[in-house]
């Protein structure tokens, strides 16, 4: 079997893991990720709108320099490779499933509460700057629900 260079978790999870059912790197790297990701104390919603000061929560060159600097890059594959396709992988063990189900879960929360509302909304006098430009296919996240309606 050849793996392809650059691609690391990636390959791992598409090429070995999914072979043979096992996931051990993954959710070694998805705890990994979320122990990177220091999400603010609990700063009331409002405090944090208004706040002017960083908090800083994400490392800025988080990744650099193998792939583009920050989290989106992280997200995506969190997102896109291991939870949207949690329902069309085999599994030896059920618990590794819903093991990296929680992970992904946890993540997603992680980096959610991680963003600061400054850079997301604007005030009367100010433009709207999205700092962190995503380009996520969240289709995924709706099968289960559209099927339902």
């Amino acid at each position: 079997m050849s793996l392809t260079a650059g691609k690391g978790v990636e390959v791992e999870l598409e090429q070995v893991e999914s072979t043979h059912h096992v996931y051990p790197a993954t959710i070694s790297f998805l705890k990994l990720l979320i122990t990177l990701i220091h999400p603010p104390k609990q700063i009331p919603l409002q405090d944090l709108a208004v706040s002017n000061e960083q908090l800083n929560t994400v490392p800025e060159n988080l990744g650099q320099p193998y792939c583009l600097p920050g989290i989106s890059p992280f997200t995506l594959f969190v997102i896109d490779n291991v939870f949207c396709n949690i329902p069309n992988r085999e599994y030896s063990r059920p618990s590794d499933r819903w093991q990296t189900n929680d992970l992904c879960l946890s993540y997603i929360e992680r980096s959610l509460a991680s963003f600061t509302l400054k850079s997301q909304v604007s005030g009367p006098d100010e433009e709207t700057i999205d700092e962190h430009p995503t380009s996520i296919n969240y289709s995924c996240l709706y099968r289960g629900r559209a099927r339902r309606i």
